[in-house]
């Protein structure tokens, strides 16, 4: 007994995987980032429902190879609005990615940001491996994202 149905059709399969990666690479270089690490709030999200859609779609073969690149046309267009929306609009911008929250004034770590933002001084430490215990000055990170884990 088979574990593959008889009708089911491998070209189609690789013709959809072949689009879902053409369209990575296409949103990645349209979107001058150079790689597939999020940069931002809109790249974590277009990361995941790209994953989303391809992950999704290419295994139901009752959505054609048109009907799949049709979707991923879309949410192309969609990504690279709100990535023009965000670099050129600073409405969109604070909406998509927020404001930044400074964590350093006058070389000294405000413990009362961190707090705020739910994190804590002794998190910092190892992510500011330079940085001088008491002043903190040569640490590389000098703000977080309201976005930012």
């Amino acid at each position: 007994m088979t574990m593959v149905p008889y009708d089911f059709d491998f070209w189609a399969l690789a013709l959809k995987l072949a689009l879902g990666f053409i369209c990575l690479v296409l949103q990645i270089n349209l979107s001058g980032k150079g790689m597939l690490a999020p940069n931002s709030a809109i790249d974590q999200l277009q990361n995941y429902v790209l994953g989303g859609i391809v992950g999704g779609m290419i295994y139901n073969s009752a959505i054609t190879p048109i009907q799949f690149l049709i979707v991923l046309l879309l949410w192309t267009l969609i990504v690279l609005g709100a990535k023009f929306g965000s670099n050129h609009v600073r409405l969109v911008k604070h909406v998509i990615d927020g404001e930044p929250t400074e964590v350093l004034r006058d070389g000294r770590l405000d413990v009362a940001q961190l707090a705020r933002l739910g994190s804590r001084p002794t998190t910092w430490r190892s992510s500011c491996a330079t940085a001088a215990p008491p002043t903190w000055r040569r640490c590389v990170v000098p703000c977080l994202s309201r976005t930012a884990s």
